[in-house]
């Protein structure tokens, strides 16, 4: 488990509206599941788009937007979804539905390459930023 993650989960759900949680992987449904399992992780998301949904990380966030609009049925608009990831393929995925980004520099890619993606916000890992800070603004610059 990364540093706070639980942490900014309860910051999401303390919200006075909290959001609806949805999963963007491209892993596949059963192993984003396992994985997510063993961590007491599955039960928090409420939707989600998978590696098995399409083959195109850009195709997963658009069926990710799709079923998180059906489940609150409400036509989201890109500014209305936080996509919280650690690649730069994440920011590209965000992007190509026009939404916000929270990268997180735990995994694979540095600090400074993740920069250079310019993503709405980035930090070194999810203790040094509160769900405040994120939901419900977009940040200037």
């Amino acid at each position: 488990m990364l540093p706070g993650v639980w942490e900014f989960i309860g910051q999401l759900h303390a919200l006075p509206e909290p959001p609806a949680l949805g999963l963007l992987t491209g892993n596949i449904r059963l192993g984003a599941e396992i994985k997510l399992r063993y961590f007491e992780l599955w039960e928090v998301f409420q939707t989600g788009a998978f590696g098995d949904d399409h083959e195109e990380r850009n195709q997963i966030a658009a069926i990710a937007k799709d079923r998180g609009s059906r489940l609150l049925n409400n036509d989201l608009r890109g500014e209305q979804i936080l996509v919280i990831g650690d690649t730069p393929r994440d920011i590209e995925c965000a992007r190509s539905i026009d939404a916000r980004t929270l990268i997180v520099a735990t995994g694979s890619a540095k600090l400074e390459e993740l920069e250079t993606h310019q993503p709405d916000w980035l930090v070194k890992d999810l203790t040094t930023v509160a769900a405040t800070q994120v939901c419900g603004e977009r940040r200037a610059g």
